[in-house]
């Protein structure tokens, strides 16, 4: 997924190193160790910029050209899964070992879980950015990502706020969608819409004609797409085939990845939407600390001024949080004294919106800050259409 930081970094770390507040401790300027892992080769690998390693090695520089842990040097000690869930395990036990004071678990729900199981415990401090795993109470295992909740309750109130009676579903059979089936079926009566169809389409079928044909015969208002990943340049196809590429379309969450869509950019129908994480619709209220590092961040990914995803949502705030937590503590805290401080953290404020943990809640968030944006076919251009919680349309 992302990486990347250049110059003016030595020269703010110099400044910034000798005048950073919190708690000390350490010798000074002895690294801080952090360690992360994520696929780095198998099926699973995104090469490139956009790279599990690339994407930690990126906040790692961010926050080090920010004086890192009251100028003690961010460490990242990064760790291959090779795709494979029995691997993660042995990194886990490794980590266990290492001293770390931090583990970040990246991004696959098998390899996260089996990580969680030697670490639960006893620590370090673990964020998975897997939102549909447990994060148990007085546990070590936090996620700072919003729920996968989030994107069914933002989709189920924007069909509301756009008045779209008819609404078409269309869905695949990856494990876990039939969550998203009947959280959107649910919401029906509450938010004023109607499923006039509820397609399934196998996520390796090459054609989506026979389900994309009952959507056409339903006449829906809008269609809501929730599936992630490249089976959606097919369906996108099969909706310009059958005469729906003008009737709007509704992504899942997960699908704002540009590292996904700029596979079928110039394929989108006319109007095409996605719940968005916090920064995308309220830009202007991500500022300090937390603005250096995701824009860091995005330029790490080789992103140009303005493009943006929602990947961002997933990492930075499980950064940021432990970073917080050690400038506050110093560098030679517990792990104990690490957990207990983050799941006693209120009024934190993060890219993915404000965050208040306790010690029942390592998560956080509720995905209520999030919003919707219109995505443009070709440039990918990104514009919120609603409000941060989705309770009015914008503009």
């Amino acid at each position: 997924m992302r990486k990347r930081i250049l110059l003016a970094v030595a020269a703010v770390f110099a400044a910034t190193a000798c005048a950073s507040g919190g708690a000390s401790g350490g010798s000074a300027g002895s690294p801080v160790l952090l360690a992360a892992m994520g696929p780095n080769s198998g099926p699973e690998y995104n090469p490139g910029p956009q790279s599990t390693q690339n994407q930690y090695q990126a906040l790692a520089d961010a926050w080090n050209a920010l004086g890192g842990i009251n100028g003690h040097p961010i460490k990242l000690e990064f760790h291959d899964t090779q795709s494979s869930a029995q691997t993660a395990v042995t990194i886990a036990q490794k980590v266990r070992r290492s001293g770390a004071k931090a583990f970040f678990s990246c991004c696959f729900a098998a390899e996260s879980q089996a990580a969680n199981t030697p670490l639960e415990n006893s620590g370090p401090v673990t964020f998975n950015a897997a939102s549909p795993l447990p994060t148990p109470a007085n546990s070590y295992i936090f996620d700072a990502a919003a729920p996968a909740s989030t994107g069914y309750t933002v989709i189920q109130k924007f069909l509301g706020l756009k008045q779209w009676k008819r609404v078409a579903l269309i869905t695949d059979t990856t494990p876990g969608e039939d969550a998203a089936r009947d959280a959107i079926s649910a919401g029906q009566g509450t938010y004023g819409y109607q499923l006039v169809t509820n397609q399934i389409f196998d996520v390796s079928a090459t054609s989506v004609a026979t389900q994309v044909a009952q959507v056409a015969q339903s006449q829906p208002d809008a269609i809501v797409l929730f599936s992630t990943g490249p089976q959606v340049a097919t369906v996108f196809s099969a909706l310009r085939a059958a005469n729906l590429a003008n009737v709007p379309v509704v992504l899942a969450d997960g699908e704002l990845n540009r590292a996904i869509l700029a596979k079928f950019a110039d394929s989108f129908p006319a109007e095409v939407y996605a719940p968005a994480a916090y920064y995308l619709v309220a830009p202007a209220d991500v500022t300090g600390d937390n603005k250096a590092v995701l824009d860091h961040f995005l330029k790490a990914q080789g992103f140009a001024d303005g493009q943006n995803d929602n990947v961002a949502s997933y990492l930075v705030d499980d950064f940021g949080v432990v970073v917080h937590a050690l400038r506050a503590l110093g560098p030679d805290a517990s792990n104990e004294k690490i957990r207990d401080y983050i799941q006693n953290l209120k009024g934190y404020q993060g890219v993915g919106g404000t965050y208040n943990f306790s010690p029942s809640d390592h998560r956080g968030t509720r995905g209520d800050d999030w919003g919707v944006v219109r995505i443009e076919g070709g440039t990918l251009a990104m514009k919120p259409v609603t409000n941060a919680g989705v309770t009015a349309l914008a503009g």
